[in-house]
């Protein structure tokens, strides 16, 4: 249960620590369901290494990668190696090279079961060539401090650092494969489906009492152990149970209930951590300067220098400036649109001097020009073609008014095809 070999409490600090737990009073003044301050500090020079403090729970976290061969048996997906380095400057209770030990097995085991196996990220976007050459991510898990509850602090750390790191761009020509450098190209970050975390609860009393986050000396007089991996929407990834305590189903379902509620305030905390880094560094396209509001109140300018209230004051009252000759603007555009309504100039029509001469060339016409209906012997064989006075055209003629109309038929010029029709009659 992650006790390893640690100096033994003595018989009346074990009964102190146990008989306020019962008081429910723990020693340094938190609730049952009370985790100790969580810090997240993010490398800024080197992608993927991270360090995560509950309390005085320290765990360090590097993400480095390579191309080797997949394996046999999945040879489209990359490889998810985790390594666990526990020596004694983090607690006396471990011994030198404790890669090897049960508390490194364990730790290490359980990150697996929570971020490997829950598929949290994206193993095939690793491949490069199918069934030769893929990324392997090794993850790198360094104690420095162990002050109680390893596994959620190591659970932060890693977490944070995959979605943290950027695996250099590959690019593929042939049988050749080049792996281009951070100055060539624009390094890739990992695809990161969800965010499993792990929470801790420890059981007293043969568990009839329970609390989160336990401290080292909770871990060394508590009766059992209930590890959670469960991410922000509720799923659960892992689930570990060690000591020999008897837990109740409704035991079960409270701690999976108040696992899913600290899993979202951890990963709140995990994104404001990774949104914090992203505003202090310079986007890759153009040079551009990316700013984020602090929740003091204070604002980062484009260079990412932070601005004190008399600057952003000021700031604000030029923009505000700024405004009013906007607006100006836009008061002295509508009283000038207003002036052309009222006067009803169209610039996309003639001047009405123009129309007016126009109309009066058309009312001052003699009445010998005036068009009326006529024919027009064309000299070939297609009917006789009629031009209509316009007046005519808007007044509705009805059928008996079109038979009755006399019809005019020229004396001179008559068609051939009536000719021939008279020669016809005239045979017969």
């Amino acid at each position: 249960m992650l006790r390893g070999k640690s100096t033994p409490l003595s018989n009346n600090e074990g009964q102190f620590i146990q008989e306020s737990i019962t008081e429910r009073i723990r020693l340094d003044k938190r609730d049952a369901y009370d985790y100790r301050d969580i810090d997240i500090c993010i490398d800024n020079d080197n992608p993927g290494m991270v360090e995560a403090r509950i309390g005085n729970t320290r765990v360090l976290t590097r993400v480095a990668c390579d191309v080797v061969a997949p394996k046999s048996y999945r040879p489209r997906e990359g490889v998810l190696f985790f390594q666990v380095e526990l020596t004694p400057l983090a607690s006396p209770s471990f011994d030198v090279g404790g890669r090897n030990s049960q508390v490194g097995v364990e730790v290490c085991r359980l990150l697996e079961r929570t971020i490997r196996d829950s598929r949290a990220v994206d193993l095939e976007s690793l491949c490069i060539v199918t069934g030769e050459k893929v990324w392997e991510i090794r993850v790198y898990v360094n104690v420095l401090d162990h002050c109680g509850n390893l596994i959620d602090c190591a659970s932060i750390a890693t977490i944070t650092a995959l979605k943290h790191f950027k695996r250099p761009d590959v690019s593929i020509s042939g049988q050749e494969i080049t792996i281009h450098p951070v100055t060539e190209r624009v390094p890739i970050p990992l695809s990161v489906y969800h965010l499993p975390l792990c929470v801790t609860f420890a059981f007293f009393s043969d568990g009839d009492y329970l609390l989160v986050d336990p401290t080292d000396k909770e871990e060394q007089v508590m009766d059992g152990r209930l590890i959670v991996g469960v991410n922000e929407h509720k799923e659960i990834c892992a689930l570990h149970l060690a000591g020999g305590v008897a837990i109740l189903p409704e035991q079960i379902i409270r701690c999976f209930e108040i696992a899913a509620s600290k899993c979202k305030s951890h990963t709140a905390i995990i994104q404001e951590a990774l949104l914090k880094q992203a505003g202090s560094l310079s986007s890759p396209l153009g040079g551009i300067q990316t700013g984020v509001i602090e929740t003091t109140g204070s604002m980062t300018n484009h260079n990412g220098d932070i601005m004190d209230h008399a600057t952003e004051s000021k700031q604000q009252n030029e923009l505000s400036e700024a405004q009013e000759v906007v607006q100006e603007g836009i008061r002295k555009l509508d009283a000038h649109t207003a002036v052309l309504d009222v006067q009803d100039i169209n610039p996309w029509e003639p001047p009405s001097n123009s129309d007016s001469e126009d109309l009066m060339i058309v009312d001052s016409a003699p009445p010998d020009n005036k068009i009326t209906p006529s024919t027009i012997d064309s000299g070939s064989e297609e009917d006789d073609v009629v031009i209509l006075n316009p007046d005519d055209m808007s007044k509705p003629i009805s059928r008996q008014q079109e038979e009755n109309q006399p019809h005019t038929v020229p004396k001179e010029g008559t068609s051939r095809k009536r000719q021939r029709k008279k020669k016809g009659k005239n045979k017969y």
